[in-house]
């Protein structure tokens, strides 16, 4: 066997022969001018080596400025990544994730979703008379996390039903003519979901339906102060958004980075409980895609 012709890389450090990335670990670099003083074989090529004793110090380590930090956040933006959307984290992202959050921030979200949602919650959803300012309440339902049925109620509103709703929901003025009115079933909705966690499909719209359909009753009876105190229960609920909640566990599908409860329930892997587009269905519904995500 031939006498080998080349150093390998422990003998070079015997001789205090370095290549640049071991003397960036040490601040040190090859001083100007300085040339390799030899080279080792390393797999598919040879690898270069300086003399330890020639090199110099690097500059100590300074703190990004502003600008260099906004370079190198283009720099990872060019790269497929963005940053993380929950305030106050700085962890990167990959775009192709489709995702706005960290896998962190991912897993700590549901940790606090489950510690948040027990046994103790209830799931409310609604129909409505439409999508606007002037919306109402017009059949609700309440279920406990058991499937119970607490509330199954059709409201009578003070508003026409839209074209539209009607189509979604199939309830007309006349199917609510000997349905009670807000005010008749206020303490009964208050007493069922008072003092615990409420988890709704886009809990913004529903909670924002039942003050406006509260607000219908207490504009001219009353005044400003006697609206505040109908709605004030309602303000304060303990309210948990199961539509952001699947967003963030399977992915938004649309640009306003939600995602449809029919959606949500195909991700999930869940049956579709009940009759679609009714309040007690949808809540049904709502509790076994929930009930899955908590898992």
């Amino acid at each position: 066997m031939g006498k080998r012709k080349y150093l390998t890389k422990t003998e070079c450090a015997e001789r205090g022969w370095f290549n640049k990335v071991d003397l960036k670990q040490e601040r040190l670099k090859p001083a100007p001018g300085q040339r390799p003083i030899e080279s080792y074989w390393q797999g598919q090529g040879f690898v270069e080596v300086y003399d330890r004793a020639q090199c110099v110090a690097m500059r100590p380590y300074r703190k990004p400025t502003p600008k260099q930090m906004e370079a190198l956040a283009r720099g990872r933006d060019l790269l497929g990544t963005h940053e993380c959307g929950n305030e106050g984290c700085t962890n990167r992202v990959a775009t192709w994730e489709d995702q706005a959050i960290c896998h962190p921030c991912v897993a700590a979200d549901r940790a606090r979703r489950n510690e948040a949602i027990t046994g103790k919650a209830v799931i409310l959803d609604t129909e409505t008379t439409g999508l606007d300012e002037k919306g109402q309440v017009i059949e609700i339902a309440v279920v406990d996390w058991q499937g119970n049925v607490l509330i199954n109620q059709r409201i009578r509103p003070t508003v026409p039903i839209d074209a539209g709703a009607q189509a979604v929901h199939g309830i007309s003025a006349t199917d609510l003519d000997d349905c009670p009115a807000w005010p008749d079933i206020a303490a009964q909705v208050r007493e069922a979901l008072e003092g615990r966690p409420v988890v709704i499909f886009n809990a913004d719209y529903d909670t924002r339906m039942l003050m406006q359909t509260a607000k219908a009753y207490h504009d001219c009876n009353g005044g400003n102060a006697a609206y505040t105190q109908a709605v004030q229960w309602i303000v304060d609920l303990d309210a948990h958004c199961a539509m952001y909640m699947a967003a963030r566990e399977y992915g938004a599908t649309n640009k306003y980075g939600t995602i449809s409860l029919a959606n949500a329930v195909i991700q999930a892997g869940v049956e579709w409980q009940g009759e679609a587009h009714s309040a007690l269905g949808d809540a049904l519904t709502t509790l076994e895609l929930v009930r899955a995500m908590v898992r």
